[in-house]
């Protein structure tokens, strides 16, 4: 949630909109992490993590 917070502000300093943040498929799944990603397995947690990053970049590439 932290790294969305930081990585999301940068993004919109760059001109990302925040509704497109908000649209991200990742967004979903950093909602839902909670019920869905069992205390035994954090490695989801990287995945996230990763789609997370992928998709800001995504955004920023196509706002730069």
């Amino acid at each position: 949630i932290l790294t969305f917070w930081r990585k999301g502000s940068e993004a919109i300093k760059r001109g990302v909109t925040l509704l497109k943040l908000r649209k991200m498929k990742v967004y979903a799944d950093i909602a839902r992490m909670k019920f869905t990603v069992p205390n035994e397995d954090l490695s989801e947690l990287d995945k996230i993590l990763a789609r997370l990053e992928r998709s800001i970049d995504q955004l920023e590439s196509i706002y730069a």
